[in-house]
């Protein structure tokens, strides 16, 4: 769960150094999509975790 954690955050600060440089959108936007769908995924494990106990 931590490594999933790391991913969020990886690509969530990605997204805010790029947008910060002023880098294409296009860059920006599949970082934040890369944050989304690894929180997605942290969401969804913390999820299942909570069910099967």
């Amino acid at each position: 769960m931590s490594r999933r954690y790391g991913m969020f955050v990886m690509w969530r600060d990605i997204a805010a150094e790029a947008q910060a440089r002023g880098e294409p959108a296009t860059i920006v936007n599949a970082a934040k999509a890369r944050a989304d769908a690894s929180w997605l995924a942290l969401k969804e494990s913390l999820n299942s975790g909570s069910k099967s106990t």
